[in-house]
């Protein structure tokens, strides 16, 4: 007797098991809330980038990217790599299109094995268009001339004055989507492009041989930080994580 209820016994979990199975629909990430982590460093302006981006599936074997980002400075910039400014503010727009390999191993290397391949997941390779507009407070010293005689007198001051600055840049991306069981998501790229930087100033007095306007920005193109128009290189390296939406397919 006892026998038969434990073969009964089998066969009702067996059955749960199999159905259970059977009504388990496959998943796939809807949506992706990703921030890039490298943006929070401060750069030569001693600002950031506090950004949020969402990746979304476009069609099969492939997703969009957009991200939005608002620039703010932690504090004025000094140093020997930064560039002189009291306040940098501004907004930064990208948008990606991603065409997945549908495979762990990519330009980078390979996925470890533990990891779930889902749909518009693992090694990729993208194209990605940017821009970027800022405001930046910069100080200058002022010295005027205060009588006309043959032992001239000077006068010092300070003047604030604002420099505008747009960027627009295209990127080729490869990199590596990797979306939890639990959604907690994170993404690593490489990008190498190219941008156009163009600059202008307002209310600025003294000329280009004055400190802090004779600054420059670029290393291996190299542009007047206050004005001009440059075409410089561009390489990215990006780390973002994140949080997946699941969908059932």
């Amino acid at each position: 007797m006892k026998k038969l209820i434990l073969f009964f016994l089998f066969i009702v979990l067996f059955r749960t098991s199999v159905l259970g199975q059977g009504k388990e629909d496959p998943i796939s990430p809807r949506f992706t809330f990703f921030t890039s982590i490298f943006n929070y460093l401060p750069d030569q302006l001693n600002s950031a980038n506090f950004n949020l981006g969402l990746d979304a599936p476009l069609r099969k074997d492939q997703s969009i990217y957009f991200n939005l980002g608002f620039i703010h400075s932690y504090g004025p910039s000094t140093g020997i790599i930064s560039i002189s400014a009291e306040k940098n503010v501004g907004l930064n727009f990208k948008t990606e299109l991603k065409r997945y390999l549908n495979t762990k191993t990519g330009f980078l290397g390979t996925l470890p094995n533990h990891l779930t391949l889902f749909p518009n997941t693992g090694a990729y390779h993208s194209f990605e268009i940017f821009s970027q507009f800022t405001k930046t407070t910069r100080d200058e010293t002022v010295s005027e001339r205060i009588n006309n005689s043959n032992f001239p007198e000077f006068e010092y001051y300070q003047n604030s004055y604002h420099v505008y600055r747009f960027t627009l840049g295209l990127l080729m991306n490869v990199g590596y989507k990797v979306v939890g069981k639990s959604g907690f998501s994170r993404d690593f790229t490489i990008g190498l492009g190219a941008q156009l930087v163009h600059s202008f100033s307002e209310n600025r007095i003294n000329g280009d041989r004055s400190w802090p306007n004779q600054e420059k920005e670029g290393l291996i193109v190299a542009k007047f930080f206050d004005h001009g128009t440059a075409v410089m290189p561009y390489i990215r390296l990006r780390w973002k994580l994140g949080w997946s939406l699941f969908k059932k397919n």
